[in-house]
C-alpha cells in the first residue's frame, strides 16, 4: 500500500531527513517471494547507436538496471521512500540514514536514481549492522551529500586502466571535487548481443550492496545512449598478478631463481586480506566465483580491493518457496543458454577461470563456499612460487590436472625446491623468509585448501552460506578455522586495514585525466588496445596482408585501386591501418595517400569506397609512437594505427608529395 506523509525537520533519531512540507512516499513489498524471472531482468528497451550514427532498439533491460535500486524485485519487504518539496517539481533526497527494521529494505527515490540504503529500520533509531558469527552480514554508509547522478560530463577521463570482454576501464576525476575514480564504461548494445545482462546486472547489485575497506566500492552509476558507466575506487597499484609476475622476475634477475615470487610475510598478507574480503562476502550470502591475481587490486598504500562480481552466485535467491524453486528447475532445463545464467548458480553454469577452478564445478556442481576456498588454495601458491599449481598446455590440460588431483597423503601438493637458472648455481635459500618451517605451514593450508570434497575444505561452513540449507551454524569448521590457521597467527584479521601493508616494489604513475568527458574525446585517445587489434588481425585481408606493406611505388596503380582514383591520379603510399571511431568500434581500412595530394580509405574486404581526407595546408599528421598516428584537419581527427608498426612513413611521404606538387 501506498503512503503519503508530511515529515517535519527531524526523525526520531535527531537527524535531517527532509526540509519542512516535503511530502514523502512510501511503498511497502510485503515478505513475498519475487515472480520467478523478474528477479533479475524486467522488460524494457535500451538504445544504441548503429555503425550509420542511427538509432536502433534491442530488447534487454539496461536502462531499467541502471536505473532501479538495487535489490528491487530481489529483497522481500521492500520500502522505496521518494521526498518531495512544494517548491520543487520533483523528488528530492537531501541525506540518507542508515536504520534497522527487521526483513525491510530503505530506498529513496531521486528523479535520476535509486538509492539503495541497504539497511532496515526498527522504530527510526540507528542501530548496528548484525554480524554473522565473525563475519559483518552488512555494513552501510550514508550516501554522501551532493551524490546525486552524474553523467560523464561530470568527469574528466584520462588513461586506459584496463579492459575486458565487454567493458574498459579508465581514470577519472570529479570536476566538483577533484576526486579520482576509475570508470568501467560498457557498451549496451554488445551486452545485450552477447547475452551479458545479467551479469552486468549482478556486478551492479554487489557493489551496490557492498561496503568493506577490502572490496572495491561503486560510488555512481550512470547510463547515456550508448554506453553504461560505472564509476568506482581508483586502485593505482595495479593487479596482484602485476606484482606476483614482478617478485618472480626479480627473483630471477637477483638470485637466479626460476620458481619464487613473494617472500612468506608478504604472501600471508595478501591472502590474509583476501580471505577477509571472501569471507565478507559469504557473509552477505554472495559466492564469488573467479577468485583469481586478476581481480585482486592493489591501493597506493598496499592494501588490497577484491573486485569483479560480475559471476557471483547470489545464495540469498535460496530462500525462496518451494513451489518457486521447482519452477526455477524447470526453467533451468528448457533454458540452453548457460552463460546468461550469471548469479543463478544452476547446474550447467560455467563461471571462473581455468587455473583456479575446483573440481565440484567442473563435474555439474552447484559451487558455494569451498568453490572460493579452493581458489584461496590455489593463490596461496601461486604467491610463493610464481605460477598456480594447475597449469595445462590448454584449458582441457589444465581440467585434468584438476580433475586428477587426488588430496590423499601421497599426493598431497608441495612447494617444489627451489630452481636455479643456471644448474650449477650454488644451491641455497635465497627466496628471503621462506624457510622450511614456513613451506611447511603454507604447504598444509594448501593441503586443506585443495581437497576435493568442497565440505571438507578448511572454513567452508559445511560448504555453505547462512542463506542455504546446508549451513551449520555450530559447524567447527567455518571461517574461523580459517582464521586460526598457523599462517595466520601473527596477524590480527579485525585490524588488517590498520596494519601497514608491504611496500609496493615499483612506481606506478597515473597521469592526470585531461579530456573533457563531456566532448566524447576521450574515446578516441591512446593507442588501439590489444583486444581491438586482436579482431582486426582475424580479417581475411590483415592476415594475407594486402595493401600492408605499403611497398607500392610511386606511379604505380593496383588493379583493385583504379576504380578509387581520379584520372591521371597515382597512388604514393597505401598500406592497411586501424581506424578508430569510438570506444568499442574500430574499423581496418586500406589508407591510400594519392599525390593530388589526398587520402582515401577503403574498406578492403568489401572493397568499397568508405572516406576521403582532402589535404589542405592546415592538415598534419601527429605521431604517437611506432604504430600510432592522428590525422589532423581543422574539422576532425582521423585516429590511426599502422599495422606496419611503421606511423612515421605517412608523415614523410605527406611531406614528399606536398614537395612534389609544389
Amino acid at each position: 500500500s501506498k503512503v503519503a506523509a508530511q515529515m517535519s525537520d527531524h526523525n526520531s533519531a535527531g537527524e535531517d531527513v527532509a526540509a519542512d512540507g516535503q511530502q514523502v512516499n512510501l511503498v511497502m513489498t510485503p515478505n513475498a517471494p519475487p515472480e520467478e524471472g523478474n528477479r533479475d531482468v524486467e522488460q524494457g528497451s535500451i538504445a544504441s547507436a548503429d555503425d550509420s550514427g542511427g538509432d536502433q532498439k534491442e530488447t534487454g533491460n539496461l536502462e531499467n538496471a541502471t536505473e532501479k535500486c538495487p535489490g528491487e524485485n530481489e529483497q522481500p519487504g521492500t520500502i522505496q521512500v521518494s521526498v518531495k518539496s512544494p517548491d520543487q517539481g520533483e523528488p528530492t533526497v537531501t541525506q540518507c540514514q542508515a536504520v534497522e527494521l527487521e526483513n525491510i529494505r530503505v530506498s529513496l527515490k531521486t528523479p535520476d536514481r535509486d538509492v539503495d540504503c541497504g539497511s532496515t529500520v526498527s522504530q527510526g533509531v540507528s542501530s548496528p549492522s548484525k554480524s554473522v558469527g565473525s563475519v559483518p552480514a552488512m555494513a552501510v554508509s550514508p550516501v554522501p551529500p551532493g551524490r546525486a547522478t552524474k553523467t560523464i560530463g561530470d568527469f574528466k577521463v584520462g588513461m586506459l586502466l584496463g579492459e575486458g570482454a565487454y567493458a574498459r576501464v579508465h581514470v577519472c576525476k570529479l570536476k566538483e571535487t577533484d576526486e579520482l575514480y576509475a570508470v568501467k564504461v560498457m557498451e549496451k548494445r554488445f551486452i545485450v548481443k552477447e547475452a551479458k545482462i545479467n551479469f552486468v546486472n549482478m556486478e551492479k547489485k554487489v557493489l551496490s550492496m557492498v561496503n568493506h575497506p577490502l572490496v572495491n566500492r561503486l560510488y555512481f552509476s550512470f547510463h547515456d545512449k550508448r554506453y553504461l558507466y560505472m564509476v568506482m575506487d581508483l586502485c593505482k597499484g595495479g593487479e596482484l598478478q602485476q606484482l606476483i609476475s614482478h617478485r618472480a622476475n626479480e627473483q630471477l634477475g637477483t638470485y637466479g631463481i626460476k620458481n619464487r615470487a613473494c617472500s612468506f610475510e608478504d604472501t600471508r598478507f595478501y591472502l590474509a586480506e583476501t580471505t577477509h574480503a571472501i569471507q565478507y562476502l559469504h557473509g552477505l550470502g554472495f559466492i564469488h566465483r573467479d577468485v583469481k591475481p586478476d581481480n585482486i587490486l592493489l591501493c597506493a598504500n598496499g592494501h588490497i580491493k577484491l573486485t569483479d562480481f560480475g559471476t557471483v552466485k547470489d545464495e540469498r535467491e535460496i530462500e525462496t518457496s518451494a513451489a518457486t524453486m521447482e519452477k526455477g528447475r524447470a526453467s533451468s532445463k528448457s533454458s540452453t543458454n548457460s552463460s546468461s545464467s550469471a548469479g543463478s548458480g544452476r547446474r550447467g553454469t560455467f563461471c571462473g577461470t581455468a587455473e583456479y577452478v575446483s573440481p565440484e564445478v567442473l563435474m555439474d556442481q552447484e559451487p558455494s563456499v569451498g568453490a572460493d576456498l579452493w581458489a584461496i588454495g590455489c593463490l596461496l601458491y601461486q604467491l610463493l612460487t610464481g605460477a598456480p599449481p594447475f597449469r595445462g598446455g590448454s584449458e582441457y590440460l589444465t581440467f585434468q590436472l584438476i580433475m586428477g588431483h587426488d588430496s590423499g597423503e601421497s599426493l598431497k601438493i608441495k612447494i617444489p625446491e627451489i630452481e636455479f637458472e643456471n644448474p650449477d648455481q650454488q644451491r641455497t635459500n635465497l627466496s628471503g623468509s621462506l624457510t622450511d618451517d614456513n613451506i611447511q605451514i603454507a604447504e598444509d593450508l594448501i593441503n586443506r585448501l585443495l581437497i576435493a570434497d568442497p565440505i571438507k575444505r578448511i572454513g567452508s561452513s559445511n560448504n555453505a552460506t547462512r542463506f542455504n540449507e546446508q549451513y551449520v551454524c555450530d559447524s567447527n569448521n567455518g571461517p574461523e578455522a580459517l582464521r586460526k590457521h598457523p599462517l595466520f597467527q601473527a596477524l590480527d584479521f579485525e585490524n588488517l586495514v590498520n596494519t601497514p601493508a608491504p611496500a609496493i616494489p615499483y612506481r606506478f604513475e597515473i597521469p592526470e585525466p585531461t579530456f573533457d568527458g563531456a566532448s566524447g574525446e576521450w574515446m578516441l585517445a591512446g593507442d588501439i588496445t590489444e583486444l581491438e587489434l586482436a579482431a582486426v588481425l582475424e580479417t581475411p585481408d590483415a592476415q594475407r596482408g594486402n595493401g600492408g606493406s605499403g611497398s607500392m611505388s610511386r606511379g604505380s596503380t593496383s588493379g583493385e585501386l583504379d576504380q578509387f582514383l581520379k584520372e591521371g591520379e597515382q597512388v604514393v603510399l597505401d598500406g592497411l591501418v586501424v581506424k578508430r571511431r569510438s570506444l568499442f568500434h574500430s574499423n581496418t581500412r586500406h589508407l591510400i595517400l594519392t599525390d593530388l595530394p589526398r587520402f582515401i580509405y577503403i574498406d578492403p574486404i568489401k572493397v568499397v569506397f568508405k572516406g576521403e581526407i582532402p589535404i589542405d595546408r592546415h592538415l598534419c599528421i601527429q605521431i604517437k609512437n611506432n604504430k600510432s598516428f592522428d590525422i589532423v584537419t581543422p574539422k576532425r581527427t582521423y585516429h590511426m594505427t599502422d599495422l606496419m608498426s611503421h606511423a612515421s612513413r605517412w608523415e614523410s611521404a605527406l611531406k614528399t608529395s606536398r614537395e612534389t606538387v609544389k
